[in-house]
């Protein structure tokens, strides 16, 4: 089940999150899985899902890129003062 409300106006948070939610019923699959076959299934054209395994090493870097691009704690969770 996928949730994708109309924009949260009151809620800053999910706004800046563009915030989508999945409710994953049946466990025995990955979710990637699901999404591939769904693409397929539907002939998408866009990729929908992306499914990133990063090395364990590799947190800091990526936070630095996603901070370069205007993603920060801060733009993420408004509500949170650390």
């Amino acid at each position: 089940m996928i949730f994708h409300p109309q924009k949260q106006i009151a809620n800053e948070r999910a706004n800046n999150q563009s915030a989508i939610y999945v409710a994953q019923m049946d466990l025995r699959v990955d979710l990637s899985e699901i999404w591939s076959l769904y693409e397929k299934k539907n002939k998408i054209g866009e990729q929908i899902f992306v499914k990133l395994v990063l090395p364990a090493a590799s947190n800091e870097e990526c936070t630095r890129w996603i901070e370069s691009k205007g993603t920060t704690r801060r733009f993420l969770f408004p509500d949170k003062t650390n």
